[in-house]
């Protein structure tokens, strides 16, 4: 025995069908039948009640000994089965199957894939490379076989930026002294960042901005792993380099110091001695005797006392020394110029005779 499904209602039989002319049990439901006006040797109309599994308005039934089942279903159009939601990365292959009832013959998407991503309107099958932009597209799919287009979907296609790329860097400071802002660079817009181990105590990571910043307490060379995140993943690590010096103090200069020179003969370079912090430049006041020179920059005193210096010596030369900390107190050296013993020759500041001496020689 066969019917014909006609329509369908949603709850019960129809009005002047009584519950008991015809009733199959099948999967928790009832399927109503109701008795046909005329002899139909083809089945039964189907008034309303639960459809069988995959039965349809239009479908014909056959009674099996134990419930109704389609034997001759009545095409339809695809309806769409896949997930309507994908993830993709930029610069990441990506596939997705439209999948559908009804076995369809061609797929279309009305609104286009992100940029890098085509559909094959054969086989269903979207793919491609993504390159952007980030974020939610809305691609509109549809299925169709030769009864037509089915019903279209919304498919959310969420294009991801690529995992972070971080660059390694170097911190450079004085401990006590607050350090520059250090920015760790990385690439595919991170959300977080992360360091390990810990920083050295008193330099702190902005998480959320990727800034290092704070004064280290104490001088060292150390280094760290920084990484980055965004929605797609945690970037590999990079090394990020921690040279800390210690505190750059002002220097002191070493009291009693003492050039000695002799006029007329080249002194050994003279080097003013200081101690704590390391100068970059040097004074003196009053200035050197004439023809001593002092480099500023290395505190090295050259050059040849003039004759005729001596006469003055010994000189008290105030010393200072300076760094970006600051400048020395003032420290005296001494200038000790003595004249060349008797029968040595004067180079500098005397014109010099040379004859061979005999009894009739007057110099």
């Amino acid at each position: 025995m066969a019917l014909q499904i006609r329509r369908t209602i949603a709850n019960g039989p129809p009005t002047g069908l009584a519950q008991g002319q015809l009733a199959v049990e099948m999967q928790g439901g009832r399927l109503w039948v109701g008795v046909p006006t005329s002899v139909d040797p083809s089945g039964r109309k189907l008034l309303g009640g639960q459809l069988p599994p995959g039965g349809a308005v239009g479908d014909t039934l056959e009674w099996d000994g134990d419930q109704w089942a389609v034997v001759s279903a009545t095409p339809q159009p695809p309806s769409i089965t896949s997930a309507l939601t994908a993830t993709a990365v930029i610069g990441t292959p990506f596939t997705y199957q439209i999948a559908a009832t009804n076995i369809p013959t061609s797929y279309a998407a009305n609104v286009p894939p992100p940029a890098g991503l085509s559909i094959n309107t054969t086989t269903g099958f979207i793919s491609g490379t993504p390159t952007g932009p980030v974020g939610p597209t809305s691609v509109t799919i549809s299925a169709s076989n030769a009864q037509g287009a089915g019903p279209s979907a919304t498919l959310v296609i969420t294009v991801n930026p690529a995992i972070p790329v971080v660059s390694a860097g170097t911190i450079t400071g004085v401990a006590g002294t607050a350090i520059p802002p250090f920015q760790i660079v990385a690439t595919n817009s991170p959300s977080s960042y992360g360091v390990n181990p810990a920083l050295p105590p008193n330099l702190s990571l902005n998480t959320g901005t990727g800034q290092i910043t704070g004064a280290a307490i104490t001088a060292q060379n150390t280094t760290r792993t920084i990484t980055a995140s965004n929605v797609t993943g945690t970037s590999a690590g990079a090394t990020l380099t921690i040279n800390i010096a210690a505190p750059l103090l002002a220097p002191v200069v070493t009291a009693g110091q003492v050039l000695n020179a002799t006029e007329g003969v080249a002194i050994t370079t003279f080097q003013i001695q200081t101690t704590a912090g390391i100068p970059d430049s040097y004074a003196v006041t009053p200035a050197l005797p004439a023809n001593l020179n002092l480099n500023t920059g290395n505190g090295q005193i050259t050059g040849t006392a003039q004759a005729g210096t001596a006469a003055g010596s010994p000189y008290t030369i105030s010393v200072t020394a300076t760094n970006p900390t600051g400048t020395s107190p003032a420290v005296n050296m001494t200038v000790a110029i003595t004249a060349p013993s008797a029968g040595s020759p004067i180079t500098s500041g005397v014109a010099l005779r040379s004859k061979t001496a005999s009894a009739a020689d007057d110099w």
